[in-house]
């Protein structure tokens, strides 16, 4: 099993978890300057095969990027798909970094979600974001559960 290094990343610093199954072990902030990115490399020694996992944010992640093939580590950059739910559809937005890819209306039927299922196909390591917003979102909620993704609500 590999340990995992989440990261928040934004404009000079990323917010951190660690974690080791189900397991967090440390949260922290990770600075991105040397003695940061120092006390990261000497965390992650302490990891059992180590992945790093981090939104493509554009231009603040690529130091994440370049401290990762720097030092030979596993990484992933993924893609962000938020959704705006509401009953029977949902705005969403497609992100890889800070582009956008695309914009549509999600209608909550067969079709669309057969369609949002295409576009995901197409995207980087995707993550569903979307407010829990009860009997609205459950639908959505077991859309990513029944195809194996990733969401966070």
């Amino acid at each position: 099993m590999s340990d995992i290094f989440a990261l928040d990343v934004s404009m000079g610093k990323s917010y951190c978890v660690w974690y080791r199954g189900k397991h967090c072990l440390k949260e922290f902030s990770l600075v991105h300057t040397r003695a940061g990115f120092n006390a990261l490399r000497d965390m992650i020694k302490k990891a059992q095969k180590p992945i790093i996992y981090f939104e493509a944010t554009g231009i603040y992640s690529r130091v994440i990027e370049h401290f990762c093939e720097t030092n030979g580590l596993r990484f992933c950059m993924s893609d962000i798909f938020a959704l705006d739910v509401s009953m029977g559809k949902s705005y969403c937005v497609w992100y890889r970094g800070k582009h956008c890819l695309k914009e549509f209306s999600l209608v909550h039927t067969r079709a669309g979600f057969n369609a949002l299922r295409d576009m995901i196909k197409k995207a980087q390591k995707p993550i569903i974001y979307f407010e829990a917003t009860g009997i609205y979102s459950r639908v959505i909620e077991h859309f990513c559960e029944t195809n194996g993704l990733r969401f966070c609500k």
